[in-house]
């Protein structure tokens, strides 16, 4: 069983590994108006989706960029064409790996990266795969990198 994590937890993470300060809102709903194409799978061991994260292409570009410190200047500039280079592409792929810590599962398991989804490819609506009348969880975060920007985060898991 998956919980969702807090705004803390969500914010600590993202600070270690952007060695930024961070501040973190758990949204009451999904934003009806923020697209989330970046984004990847997580499995528990046996390669079946047990949990999806996505963010926006602001957070995969602040912590990507910060992960490997790109100036915010140079995010900004991949956000204005609409799509991360290659290599921001491959340090969002690492925040993702990372983002895998967050989930709060039971001490015995251990979630991993499955998959990443990058555009032209679509994330999905929700959590696929799930057995018939599983309960899926999500929780929706706004998160600001101090001296990078703002940016959105979704989190999917089987409850």
């Amino acid at each position: 069983m998956i919980k969702m994590p807090s705004a803390f937890q969500v914010s600590e993470c993202v600070r270690r590994l952007t060695r930024r300060e961070t501040e973190t809102t758990l949204l009451a709903r999904p934003s009806a108006t923020v697209k989330l194409p970046y984004g990847g799978t997580f499995h528990g061991g046996d390669r079946a989706v047990v949990a999806m994260c996505a963010a926006d292409l602001a957070l995969a570009a602040f912590t990507g960029a910060a992960l490997s410190l790109i100036p915010a200047e140079s995010a900004q500039e991949r956000i204005a064409t609409g799509v991360l280079d290659e290599m921001l592409q491959e340090n969002f792929a690492e925040v993702l790996n990372v983002l895998a810590r967050i989930y709060v599962v039971p001490e015995s398991a251990r979630m991993t990266l499955l998959e990443t989804i990058f555009p032209p490819r679509a994330v999905p609506a929700t959590l696929e795969g799930a057995a018939p009348g599983a309960a899926v969880l999500r929780a929706d975060y706004r998160i600001d990198i101090d001296g990078y920007g703002t940016g959105h985060l979704a989190l999917w898991g089987l409850a």
